[in-house]
């Protein structure tokens, strides 16, 4: 595939159905259950991350991308789950422009910052989803 052919590929990725991978659970370095990465979506040129987590931290980078915030979405479902929990707001939604290159998600707790790497998206993939 060309240069040219590979950037209309990304630019157009998701206008119809878009992509999605699999989450995963986030575990500190003890096994210990700190969140969950429930979706993983590639829509109108961008990568999106959704999920819930026990930290004050969140973040994706890739190659030449980076983005953080804090958890500040209501979840529901995961303080019933948890009962008191210091953190009221532990859902998130980040999103960055797809990239090829390797991306990852990372959360910090007490000072460690745990990354984690995403399923890697191939160009294979993003022409399924813009064909589909």
């Amino acid at each position: 595939m060309t240069p040219n052919a590979s950037q209309q590929v990304l630019a157009s990725v998701g206008r119809a159905s878009g992509l999605n991978k699999p989450g995963f659970p986030l575990l500190d370095s003890t096994g210990r259950h700190i969140g969950q990465i429930d979706r993983i979506t590639v829509a109108h040129g961008r990568l999106c991350v959704e999920g819930w987590a026990l930290t004050g931290l969140v973040g994706l980078a890739s190659g030449d991308q980076k983005f953080e915030r804090e958890p500040h979405l209501t979840r529901e479902d995961v303080l019933m789950h948890l009962g008191d929990t210091e953190v009221q707001t532990p859902g998130f939604s980040l999103d960055i422009p797809v990239s090829l290159n390797h991306v990852v998600f990372w959360t910090e707790v007490g000072g460690i910052r745990y990354v984690y790497p995403l399923p890697r998206i191939t160009m294979d993939d993003l022409q399924i989803a813009e064909n589909a």
